[in-house]
């Protein structure tokens, strides 16, 4: 029994940590704009690394990024990690489902009016816009060109956009819509941890499965993506479902899960397939599930879902059977660099040696052995089979954004665990060992252990925390431009256009005249950049980002043009000018690199550069 001197203590150093987490969070701004307000910029500069002045957002942007978010972070998980172990012989199923759901509100509710970010704005969150707009008329939709070409059509088979858009109607505001999206994601983020302590539970005990669950909420681009509306946790919540499903050996379940998963996102497939593999074995080997057509029903279910996805993706929504950056090991030379690929290439060694040699000291055959130890691991082998195939499916891509590994992780958590503890054999060890893990990984929360990103690149940023700031910049972007310049025709470039010209998805709070500069946008009331020539440059304001196409100093704002207003949040930027004669340069430089192309023969009929 715990006396109440100890209960005290706990619940005070409970709420001690709360308290340091909302302090970290909400004071920041405070605390950096008084030594900004008091000429303090030598401090600012030796605790950021400024080497120039800046205006006070890039101040606090670093801060956040460098010390308040971290601690932010880390008090408020370590304030649930230890509430969790306390309490851990308690817990019911709908307990750890509320502890999660609670720890996540608690932890970021500041996040319910971040509007979409990256390429969510521009793909799946314009495909709902547009189901919206045209009263969910998935025909018309299928008939519309692709989004990699300026059409609306990003999925079209997925039922995210359409959730997404169902959203938007019931809705009263764009805030409203926010709100709900986010509680959403929360809501199944929190049923994916719990369902993944569930399939834990099957392996090992109560502690260790515990402490491997909040080890993957712990993880970098684990605390991004939860507080993200994207395709990506509404994915994961029926991938883990369906394994939850096959730990349990209900085949069914598992493969009309996997189908969700795989009609949310394609990428699920490889899910799929490894139920198809899982629900074969049992089919053939499992005493309680052998020769049962169910079964066997249920595994081939699981497989055709795959092959029916794959195939509406490469020959219904891309009616030329061809998906960009897709083909045979295209992706291998960009899997090299990932240190995910060398952990799951150990664990795989290190538990394969442990397999034989349990083989080994059985005394039957090495044929016998194997199915044996194959039913004993029956869940930790089919998490190994789930990595591997991950592996091969996206070793055959040459885009593989870090949002694409949220998927991957719990697979890759249990081979990696249950390769390490083939090693470490005392229990108190691999507790301590996976403590060390979690506050490292909540350290690392704003992007410690990677190299800065000083420009926009969404689809790097969000493998943690430090694409707040991106975020936070975008916000304050569609204020400015909502508040001062919505008498002007906005230019922006792809992505910050579709951002922009549609308030349904919260940027700005009314409709703005948008012309996108530099990529094609066919649908809204998006214009299209042709030429300075046909404008009136004293009506135009053009947005500027840093961008991996767009560098500075001479692009998008050159020397002939003239500077409004730099926008920063941390080190990310954005400039407002006047002119846009570099962009028109570079405009009709493609036009006439076009045009060559196209006289020479390089140019395919779908626009695309042949050898």
């Amino acid at each position: 029994m715990i006396n109440k001197k100890d209960a005290a203590f706990f619940w005070i150093s409970f709420a001690v940590l709360i308290c340091v987490s909302f302090l970290a969070k909400f004071a920041s701004g405070w605390i950096v704009r008084a030594l900004y307000a008091s000429n303090s910029m030598d401090l600012l500069s030796m605790l950021t690394g400024a080497r120039q002045l800046f205006p006070v957002e890039f101040y606090i942007g670093q801060l956040d990024d460098r010390f308040f978010g971290p601690l932010s972070i880390l008090s408020s998980a370590v304030a649930f990690l230890w509430l969790g172990l306390r309490f851990l012989p308690q817990w019911t199923s709908t307990r750890m489902f509320v502890y999660f759901l609670v720890y996540f509100v608690v932890s970021r509710w500041e996040t319910f009016l971040f509007p979409p970010y990256g390429d969510s704005a521009s793909g799946p969150m314009m495909e709902a816009v547009w189901l919206l707009q045209n009263n969910f008329d998935f025909i018309k939709l299928s008939q519309q060109p692709l989004f990699i070409v300026g059409g609306p059509k990003a999925y079209l088979f997925s039922l995210y956009p359409a959730f997404q858009a169902l959203l938007m109607k019931f809705t009263p505001t764009p805030q409203a819509y926010l709100i709900v999206s986010h509680g959403i994601t929360y809501l199944f983020s929190a049923a994916v941890m719990t369902l993944f302590f569930k399939i834990l539970l099957r392996i090992w005990d109560a502690p260790k499965s515990f402490l491997l669950t909040f080890l993957l909420l712990s993880l970098p681009l684990t605390q991004s993506q939860v507080e993200q509306i994207n395709m990506e946790v509404p994915t994961l919540i029926f991938i883990v479902a369906a394994f939850y499903y096959l730990a349990k050996k209900d085949v069914l379940k598992a493969a009309i899960f996997s189908g969700l998963a795989i009609f949310v996102k394609i990428y699920a497939l490889f899910a799929a397939a490894t139920i198809f593999v899982s629900g074969l074995f049992l089919f053939f080997f499992d005493e309680e599930k052998r020769g049962k057509r169910s079964i066997l029903f249920s595994s081939f279910l699981a497989i055709l879902f795959a092959l029916l996805g794959a195939w509406l993706l490469c020959f219904v929504i891309n009616p030329a059977g061809k998906v960009d950056k897709v083909g045979p090991l295209q992706g291998w030379p960009l899997m090299r660099q990932f240190p995910i690929t060398y952990f799951f290439i150990i664990s795989s060694i290190v538990y394969v040696v442990f397999a034989c040699r349990a083989i080994k000291q059985r005394s039957y055959g090495y044929g016998a052995g194997l199915i044996s130890f194959v039913k004993e691991n029956f869940i930790v082998m089919t998490m190994f089979i789930a990595a591997a195939a991950w592996f091969v499916l996206f070793a055959n891509s040459l885009w593989i954004p870090p949002r694409y590994t949220l998927i991957l992780f719990p697979f890759l958590i249990v081979a990696i665990a249950a390769a390490a503890l083939c090693l470490i054999r005392n229990e108190k060890i691999a507790h301590r060992a996976l403590i060390v893990l979690i506050i490292f990984a909540l350290l690392s929360s704003h992007g410690m252990v990677y190299k800065p990103i000083p420009l926009e690149d969404y689809s790097v940023s969000e493998r943690s925390l430090e694409y707040r700031n991106d975020i936070k910049l975008h916000m304050r972007i569609g204020e400015i431009l909502s508040a001062r310049y919505n008498h002007f025709t906005i230019a922006a470039p792809f992505n910050f256009a579709q951002m922009l010209a549609f308030p349904q998805i919260g940027f700005v709070d009314r409709k703005l005249d948008i012309m996108i500069y530099l990529f094609p946008c066919l649908y809204g009331d998006v214009k299209n950049f042709d030429g300075i020539e046909n404008l009136d440059l004293t009506k135009v304001v053009w947005l500027g980002v840093h961008t991996p196409f767009m560098r500075p100093p001479y692009f998008p704002s050159g020397p002939g043009d003239f500077i409004l207003e730099k926008i920063y949040m941390g080190n990310k930027y954005a400039v407002l000018f006047f002119g846009g004669y570099s962009i028109n340069a570079i405009y009709h430089q493609g036009q006439a690199f076009i045009k060559f192309l196209e006289s020479s023969g390089y140019l395919g009929k779908d626009n695309k550069v042949y050898r």
